[in-house]
């Protein structure tokens, strides 16, 4: 892949320091925020509410969705984009 002759290393910069407390910053808001809602609803309720607002649409999007855009997608070209990785994600990348 050839590289852009007007890069700048300005940006670069910026976008390494940026990248850099991106993620941990974003775990520790999740943390926080999980913590108030354990407090709010129990260790129990927490959980029962994640399952429900993230695991039930995710299985739905992959028992309906999935099916739907396999044939647009054959093995062979899941294969070729994502040069080795695993099944599970490169399902989702065609």
């Amino acid at each position: 892949m050839p590289l852009d002759d007007s890069r700048s290393y300005l940006f670069d910069i910026i976008m390494h320091f940026i990248h850099s407390f991106r993620m941990p910053l974003f775990f520790v808001l999740a943390g926080f925020f999980t913590s108030l809602l354990i407090g709010k609803r129990s260790f129990k309720g927490t959980y029962i509410n994640r399952a429900q607002r993230i695991l039930v649409p995710s299985l739905l999007a992959v028992v309906t969705i999935l099916p739907l855009t396999r044939p647009a997608c054959p093995p062979t070209s899941l294969a070729s984009v994502t040069s080795g990785s695993s099944t599970i994600h490169s399902i989702f990348i065609c």
